[in-house]
């Protein structure tokens, strides 16, 4: 694999865009996926090509994050607007969610969340986990409802992960305007953030139903003139991914949240990163020029 490994990294580092754009990539690399997307999981379906399992196409393209992108931005296309979830993306609030989920499973007649249980809810969709847990659909607004109420009672031991403060300042220092579409409450996200100084970083705080980020993630774009070239989302589960997608913006999916990454590498995001400080670096591949004009042939 390392081998592999230091064989992109030469080809994708040291060669040209004019160099590269004269290579016929699928015989080079002697694979054909659809190259005309060129989303940075056409690493994950190279490694899939070559043999390599999931878990090394996972460790390898969590590597490919952090190189220097060697292409100038392309400022034309660069994002104005970067909108994050925030529960597992910008807190580090699965611990508390789980105790204040566990508290009420009794009263809403739901599976108790083992430390083994949850390993394997990391790995599902939404609709997965509902069935696992073995909830009635139509209690799932009422869940919502208490469990953002207990949390705001619990807002003081909410961290943010490190990092995020630092990544936020700088995000603005860079101009970028930035926003939150969470499942969690408004009034729940701002006592966080208010903790941290950071309140008035954020140009919106927007909360959404469970399963209606998407129509969320629309509305917020509109509101703040955007067009959805120029927005990017960034989270931490699959449906994040899948709300993203359904709005045609670009989605960064981070591997410190509640999906395992192989679970999130499944759904194809943009990106995968590895920790905040990456994020600034893969939004510059995103937008670059060695990113987006692969030939198609």
């Amino acid at each position: 694999m390392s081998e592999l490994f230091q064989n992109l990294f030469d080809f994708f580092t040291f060669y040209s865009y004019t160099e590269i754009k004269k290579l016929n990539i699928r015989s080079l690399l002697g694979f054909s996926p659809p190259l005309r997307h060129h989303r940075s999981v056409l690493y994950f379906w190279l490694f899939n090509r070559l043999g390599e399992t999931t878990q090394d196409a996972v460790a390898i393209m969590l590597q490919i994050t952090s190189f220097k992108q060697t292409q100038p931005l392309n400022t034309d296309l660069k994002p104005r607007l970067i909108i994050f979830d925030f529960d597992g993306t910008l807190a580090d609030s699965l611990v508390i969610m789980i105790d204040i989920t566990n508290r009420l499973a009794s009263e809403f007649g739901y599976k108790q969340l083992s430390d083994d249980f949850i390993a394997t809810l990391k790995y599902l969709s939404p609709w997965e986990i509902v069935r696992a847990i073995d909830v009635a659909l139509w209690k799932i607004p009422w869940i919502v409802q208490r469990v953002r109420q207990e949390f705001y009672t619990e807002a003081k031991r909410v961290e943010l992960f490190s990092g995020i403060v630092e990544l936020v300042e700088r995000l603005k220092a860079e101009h970028y305007r930035l926003g939150i579409v969470s499942s969690n409450s408004e009034a729940n996200i701002h006592a966080v953030l208010r903790q941290y100084g950071i309140e008035h970083r954020f140009d919106f705080v927007t909360s959404a139903s469970t399963f209606g980020k998407g129509r969320a993630i629309s509305k917020v774009i509109k509101q703040s003139n955007i067009e959805r070239a120029n927005a990017v989302y960034v989270g931490d589960e699959i449906r994040d991914i899948r709300a993203a997608r359904s709005v045609g913006i670009k989605i960064v999916a981070v591997s410190w949240g509640f999906n395992d990454p192989t679970a999130l590498l499944q759904q194809k995001p943009d990106l995968l990163i590895a920790e905040p400080a990456d994020l600034l670096s893969a939004i510059d591949r995103l937008y670059s020029p060695a990113i987006l004009s692969f030939p198609a042939s």
